[in-house]
């Protein structure tokens, strides 16, 4: 794995940077602007310190109520906090997912719960309002800042997030579906101990790592019924053309 990409944290898992993946366009996604991160709650008075100096001004943490009373995120007074849970769901998936559902369960043999919860993360309208605050975050960045988003282990939901972001920047499919496998590497070398991991949730990454059946599911879908992310976005999240316009002008570079 890419050694700047990931940013090293005494007591933080997977926390990673966006930039240097090579758009369709022959572009590039700009470093220090687009972080992802697993939990954010044992950081060290040095690890707070480090993200402040890479440039995290915003933290978003996508986890639920329960997982942010339990754990609540430890950051340094400069980042900007803001709580956008993604769970619970406040809709029944509608038809067509559901149908979509039963034959991907068929294709494939994953448990229909993930890719019913990576679905919903798609379709929800709740989950849709919360990643669309994910995007209004990012293109209100001042450009010397960079926007943080994480779940628990970094995996589910701060991958979905992922995915969008980098398909909406127009990053190819093999690219994202590499990002999104990178958690297992990352979770694998700390479970060796090649690094402190400071995190439980090495051991809950053992038990359930993050699956490419189910970024298939996630792929297939977005292919057959928006025809590619940025008709994702722009049709399920509501941005516009121009917002499009204005994040490739913010997030890449020549």
């Amino acid at each position: 794995m890419e050694s700047n990409r990931i940013i090293s944290l005494q007591n933080a898992v997977n926390v990673r940077d966006l930039g240097g993946y090579q758009t369709t366009a022959g572009r590039t996604v700009a470093w220090h602007r687009l972080v992802r991160a697993g939990s954010l709650s044992d950081l060290t008075p040095a690890d707070e310190q480090k993200l402040i100096d890479y440039g995290v001004a915003h933290d978003l943490d996508l986890r639920s109520d329960a997982e942010v009373r339990r754990a609540p995120d430890r950051i340094p007074a400069a980042i900007a906090y803001r709580h956008l849970s993604v769970y619970p769901f406040s809709d029944r998936a509608p038809l067509w997912c559901r149908a979509y559902r039963h034959f991907y369960r068929r294709l494939v043999k994953t448990p229909v719960g993930m890719v019913a919860t990576y679905e919903k993360m798609l379709t929800d309208s709740h989950a849709n309002a919360i990643f669309r605050e994910v995007f209004a975050t990012v293109l209100a960045a001042e450009p010397n800042e960079a926007v943080l988003f994480h779940c628990a282990a970094g995996k589910d939901r701060t991958g979905v997030a992922a995915m969008m972001l980098l398909g909406a920047l127009g990053v190819p499919e093999a690219t994202i579906k590499a990002d999104y496998l990178l958690t297992n590497r990352i979770y694998d070398a700390a479970a060796a101990g090649v690094r402190p991991s400071g995190s439980a949730a090495v051991d809950a990454m053992n038990a359930h790592p993050a699956e490419a059946a189910n970024y298939r599911a996630v792929a297939t879908l977005i292919v057959r019924h928006y025809g590619d992310w940025p008709h994702y976005v722009m049709r399920q999240l509501g941005l516009s053309p121009a917002d499009l316009t204005d994040l490739r002008k913010l997030y890449l570079i020549d």
